[in-house]
């Protein structure tokens, strides 16, 4: 499973995983898809998913990997695009988020096969989590001059109980 994924995100990775054991051949792309689907609330994202993929995808959730497959190539390139693009922003894990927008802007076949099948349009989604994310971020850090600002009033707890001086 790739570094640098929050829990989540690792979770579809289980469940792509879960896939590709059951056809004894290398993860694919349309197993992160459905993945990713089987983590996230697609009501959530205001997407209502035909039935029977949704029963698909709660039969998914409740299934566990039971060993190590080998990832495709297309996977490993989407993997460098997710890391890529998680470092340019400044980020310590890719999210699920950042997968499926990854994924969205992947010019795959199995993928548009998928979104057609399920009736569903890559722009609208990309349009949705990209909003989402806005609404939903948090600074990971301050900004430097709210720390230069706040730096008279900040102790260290560390230095301050190798002194005796905590109590």
């Amino acid at each position: 499973m790739p570094r640098g994924y929050d829990a989540l995100a690792n979770k579809v990775w289980e469940r792509a995983k879960i896939l590709a054991e059951a056809e004894n051949r290398p993860l694919s792309l349309s197993d992160l898809w459905w993945g990713i689907w089987s983590v996230i609330d697609a009501g959530e994202l205001g997407i209502s998913l035909p039935e029977n993929v949704r029963l698909q995808l709660t039969e998914l959730a409740q299934k566990r990997p039971k060993g190590k497959v080998k990832v495709g190539e297309r996977v490993k390139a989407l993997d460098i695009i997710i890391q890529q693009k998680c470092q340019q922003q400044g980020k310590m894990e890719a999210s699920v988020w950042d997968m499926l927008i990854a994924l969205l802007e992947t010019s795959d076949e199995e993928i548009s096969e998928l979104l057609r099948e399920w009736g569903l349009q890559a722009s609208k989604i990309l349009v949705v989590v990209q909003e989402k994310l806005k609404t939903s971020k948090m600074p990971e850090t301050l900004p430097p001059e709210v720390l230069r600002s706040i730096q008279t009033f900040i102790i260290n707890l560390t230095e301050q109980a190798a002194q005796g001086q905590l109590s």
